[in-house]
């Protein structure tokens, strides 16, 4: 036995596989002999059925991995070192990097690592024979080593990644050094450090990318786990087994800042989209307050609450499979756990379908069925007024409608909306059986109708017509020296009507979709009712009365009229009867004639 020595940083793989084992001999060259450290051992792998050369090593987590290197039995032979986009091959003595290729990839403990500028993260160590040229002797390996970068830390199973962090205020206002950020990018050599806001509250926040079922928290210090807090459906508790202070100092809750309305009660579920750790005890040292990382993991199996869901109240099938309704219920479809299922069987007439009920009337917008409990989906219904269109791979299978069982007063005449309080999925092939694991709603936010406008306004008062101009008479413009006759001035015309009353406001527009559902605006005011119709000119003047002959007392020769008081007013082609006493005047402006008017005779 010839033990190779343990490297700095080294991470220990729990599972090693060939595409082959040479003579399928496993106890002289099968893959567990890369992993006894032992250089006396060795493994030895050829093709596989489909012509492909590999070994492959699973790690116990996700880890930021740093070198991998390959021993021959007198010590390292070739190695690979990793960076955030690949793994590169040094062999300084010989040309053995032709031959193999390395990847580090996920082979599903973590879903969706976020990308950290110098780490290659992985849980699975692959290397595959790339030229097949030379000997196959070459696939003999006495040992492989994996170490990980200095100061990153593992990625937990279940983790969650937050999308950002928020703290109270940063000490000295240094970003760079103690900002929220360097919580998130899993470096232990980068810490946060958080002080009191200008309102004495001390806390750090994250921000997740979705509502989630939060198992634990886990604090680091630059050394690894500092105390953690394992929550349930009522709160989070903590734990601190090292020491007896921190949990005393800090408190920790997980709400639910807004995605998502009314997330139901599930018995082994925190749920919530934002994790909050607030200093609870200010006695102590503020370098309390310093974290190079925290982790969030969520419970296994649970999936998380989708933008704008919606959750059924009720859940039927055609038939559950062996009537074992705690086993294969309806209701296990709705509960929120990809690790519980539903499986229908053909009801009466062999038909198989499944159907959930919603507390209202909504507009549909997805339906996603989960087939399998690994939280992806399997079916996902898109809905619009004319129906719903399936995206999937059994889309040939099934068909969902969505309508109403309830009675509703009125529905909302919004465009491209689904109204419906059932979603019903049917085999369309009515073979076999349906198994479900889990199926969501999501609805789209519709602005309530705006109120009916305010009525509008009365109308003003019309303004008083404008005084009628005066009658004429057409008798005294044939009469020398009767030009002063004047008629009687026309009457004020009457005050124009009340102006009609302004029509009532139209009906308040539907509101459009909005962020977070606002409601729609107000109905339009009426407007105010136009001012009344001007009142019309007044008529002419009652015709002049004619004037009885006077006796005559004097010579004609010395006998004189003149003109009193006159009234009236016409135009050219008016023909004017003057009342008695008054005759016609013509009305004569730069030397033309305009008009006549009734002026009274006096004789004298």
């Amino acid at each position: 036995m010839r033990m190779r020595e343990i490297l700095r940083n080294e991470v220990y793989p729990v599972g090693a596989e060939l595409s082959r084992t040479y003579n399928d001999n496993e106890k002289e060259f099968g893959a567990w002999n890369a992993l006894d450290r032992d250089l006396m051992t060795r493994s030895y792998f050829v093709a596989a059925s489909d012509g492909s050369v590999w070994i492959k090593l699973i790690l116990e987590q996700v880890t930021c991995v740093d070198q991998v290197v390959w021993y021959k039995s007198d010590g390292p032979f070739f190695t690979w070192t990793c960076s955030k986009t690949d793994c590169t091959c040094q062999d300084d003595s010989i040309s053995w990097c032709d031959l193999f290729s390395l990847t580090v990839s996920n082979e599903g403990i973590v879903d969706n690592v976020p990308s950290v500028s110098r780490c290659k993260y992985g849980d699975t160590v692959k290397i595959e024979r790339i030229d097949h040229s030379e000997s196959y002797v070459d696939n003999m390996v006495f040992d492989i080593s994996v170490t990980e970068i200095r100061g990153m830390r593992d990625i937990m199973v279940s983790e969650v990644f937050p999308v950002r962090a928020e703290l109270s205020r940063t000490l000295n206002d240094d970003e760079e050094e103690f900002g929220a950020a360097n919580t998130l990018d899993r470096d232990l050599m980068t810490r946060s450090y958080f002080v009191a806001d200008s309102d004495g509250s001390v806390w750090i926040k994250l921000i997740l990318e979705q509502v989630t079922c939060v198992d634990q928290v886990v604090w680091y210090k630059s050394d690894g786990p500092f105390f953690s807090w394992t929550c349930s459906k009522t709160g989070c508790t903590c734990q601190d087994d090292s020491i007896s202070w921190a949990c005393d100092l800090f408190s920790l809750t997980v709400s639910n800042e807004g995605i998502v309305d009314n997330v139901p009660s599930v018995s082994r579920c925190k749920y919530g989209d934002t994790v909050k750790i607030e200093r609870i005890d200010h006695s102590e040292s503020y370098v309390d307050n310093m974290v190079f990382d925290i982790s969030v993991t969520e419970k296994k199996g649970m999936r998380p609450i989708l933008v704008d869901e919606v959750f059924p109240v009720r859940a039927e099938q055609s038939r559950t499979k062996d009537d074992n309704k705690k086993k294969n219920g309806a209701h296990l479809a709705i509960d929120l756990n990809l690790l519980t299922r539903s499986v229908t069987y053909p009801g009466a007439g062999g038909s198989i379908w499944f159907k959930v009920t919603l507390d209202q009337v909504s507009c549909v917008d997805q339906i996603v069925s989960y087939f399998r409990n690994d939280g992806r989906p399997s079916l996902t219904w898109t809905c619009s007024k004319a129906g719903c269109s399936c995206n999937g791979r059994h889309c040939n299978k099934y068909s969902l409608t969505v309508y109403r069982e309830g009675a509703v007063d009125s529905i909302p005449s919004v465009p491209d909306c689904k109204y419906g309080d059932t979603v019903k999925i049917e085999r369309t092939d009515n073979t076999g059986s349906s198994f479900l694991n889990e199926i969501s709603v999501t609805e789209k936010k519709v602005g309530e109708q705006g109120e009916l406008g305010a009525e509008g306004e009365k109308g003003r008062q019309g303004e008083t017509g404008e005084k009628g101009a005066q009658g004429t008479n057409d008798f005294c413009s044939s009469v020398s020296g009767i030009c002063s006759l004047e008629g009687a001035e026309g009457e004020p015309g009457e005050p124009g009507f009340d102006g009609l009353k302004g029509a009532t406001g139209d009906s308040g527009y539907v509101g459009e979709i909005g962020e977070q559902g606002l409601g729609g605006d107000d109905g339009v005011e009426g407007y105010n009712g136009g001012p009344g119709i001007k009142g019309e000119n007044g008529g002419d003047g009652e015709d002049g009365i004619s004037g009885s002959i006077g006796e005559q007392d004097c010579e004609p020769e010395s006998c004189g009229l003149r003109l009193g008081h006159c009234y009236g007013m016409g135009s050219s082609r008016f023909t004017v009867q003057c009342m008695e006493g008054y005759a016609a005047n013509g009305i004569w402006r730069n030397s033309r004639f305009w008009g006549l008017r009734c002026c009274k005779i006096i004789v004298k």
